[in-house]
């Protein structure tokens, strides 16, 4: 089960892949903060599973203000097959952590980060989660652009220099 915090984050979307004959859902309970995982397969007993290194992606959007971290953390991880369960290897729950704007991910919002979203979006930069890269949840969700996900422009580091002069909100309003 993965969790957030539902007053800062949302949960847009979601996806998932079967590594076998059967089905998977993915359930999000955004009143709670509560994303999880289950499936369900035809597959025999004695069948051998290879999970697949992707099992699940998600689109979050921060809905919170520059000074708002968002977690989205998990909580606990459970396997199960024929109704008996599996046993998991020691999994690193490391939360990840988000600020909205903050695309350096250094934990705070300024113009450096407005600067960092013109040199991704001229290549200049990549696009990622380690460092050196411009983190793609907290530049995307400045301007957010509707139900079908948020993108990021050049309007993100706008809003951001707009932010710092005060001419918008920490909410990016």
């Amino acid at each position: 089960m993965l969790t957030f915090d539902p007053n800062i984050m949302d949960v847009i979307g979601g996806k998932v892949s079967s590594p076998f004959a059967g089905s998977m859902t993915l359930e999000v309970d955004a009143a709670e903060g509560r994303v999880s995982i289950s499936a369900t397969t035809d597959a025999p007993e004695d069948a051998e599973i290879a999970l697949p290194r992707i099992l699940a992606s998600i689109a979050v959007r921060l809905t919170g203000s520059a000074f708002d971290p968002a977690q989205f953390s998990l909580e606990s991880l459970t396997l199960t097959q024929f109704g008996a369960e599996l046993p998991v290897e020691d999994v690193p729950v490391t939360p990840e952590w988000y600020l909205r704007g903050d695309a350096l991910a250094d934990g705070v919002v300024d113009i450096f980060d407005a600067l960092f979203i013109a040199q991704c979006l001229a290549e200049q930069k990549p696009f990622g989660t380690n460092e050196n890269s411009c983190n793609p949840v907290n530049a995307a969700s400045v301007r957010q652009d509707g139900d079908q996900g948020d993108r990021v422009s050049i309007k993100d580091a706008l809003f951001i220099a707009q932010y710092l002069v005060d001419i918008r909100y920490e909410s990016f309003d």
